[in-house]
């Protein structure tokens, strides 16, 4: 898979995002927050979600992840005019559970060519480099939780295989 001038640009992007989130102070995560809850309020039950299932600390990166995903795409009309509801992230999230057991029986070299396909497929590589950059944290990673971190690498790319079918109105409720 080749990088192009473009996926330099998306980098570049992550990154500068990755350092608004860290940078935001209470205020500024309220606010944001009242913009989420306004705009895609399934970002807050997701939210919540963790929040009863994850450790302080994963819930705290899961968190981080989901406001960087949302800083990504919230400049996009799309995104701030149509809702992303349950059902296509249950949608979302059923296809990628299907493929992480199709993957699970493959072999070294077909886990590889599976993985170029379904990555090929999101427009926001770097956006997802960046959440897995975020989850994978040395800390995060303790013995028995990597599991749980392959979770929610899941539910990040389902997030933001949401936003790419509002973005590109594949997807009308």
């Amino acid at each position: 898979m080749l990088v192009t001038e473009n996926d330099n640009r998306e980098i570049v992007l992550v990154h500068e995002i990755i350092r608004r989130v860290d940078g935001m102070d209470e205020i500024s995560a309220n606010r944001e927050s009242e913009l989420i809850y306004t705009k895609q309020p399934f970002l807050i039950s997701l939210i919540l979600g963790y929040r009863v299932d994850l450790k302080t600390e994963n819930f705290e990166l899961v968190t981080k992840c989901i406001f960087v995903i949302w800083e990504y795409f919230k400049s996009r009309d799309e995104v701030l005019r149509t809702k992303i509801i349950e059902e296509q992230f249950d949608r979302i999230h059923k296809r990628n559970f299907h493929l992480v057991r199709y993957f699970e029986s493959e072999t070294n070299e077909g886990k590889i060519e599976l993985l170029k396909f379904d990555l090929g497929k999101l427009n926001a590589k770097a956006l997802y480099v960046g959440v897995m950059n975020i989850l994978r944290i040395p800390n995060s990673l303790r013995k028995g939780e990597s599991e749980t971190i392959g979770i929610l690498l899941v539910g990040m790319k389902c997030l933001i295989e949401c936003f790419e079918e509002l973005t590109q109105n594949a997807y009308t409720p």
